[in-house]
């Protein structure tokens, strides 16, 4: 079955676990969110590797504060963008 990275950045606190395919959810946890983007950035790495190093996924799923556009339907956040700026890992990573 397949696994997911789910990360839920928040003002306080980053929540974050691996979901199975079928909702399952198979571990979480939490850390307080850095007050900076670098350290937000670097955090969100180290959640990615310290997970793909226990599990292989097949995706990630982030939720941060944000408005969604109406043109488009997707968030303003660009959490996604700048992780994959900073990690040099591919977007369809």
């Amino acid at each position: 079955m397949q696994h997911y990275l789910a990360i839920d950045i928040g003002g306080t606190s980053i929540k974050y676990g691996i979901v199975q395919a079928d909702g399952t959810l198979l571990s979480t946890q939490d850390i307080r969110t850095p007050a900076t983007w670098d350290g937000l950035l670097e955090q969100v790495d180290i959640i990615y590797n310290e997970t793909t190093a226990e599990i292989s996924i097949a995706g990630i799923s982030f939720s941060a504060p944000g408005s969604v556009g109406r043109k488009y339907g997707m968030a303003s956040s660009d959490i996604w963008a700048r992780f994959v700026m900073h990690s040099g890992r591919s977007a369809s990573t």
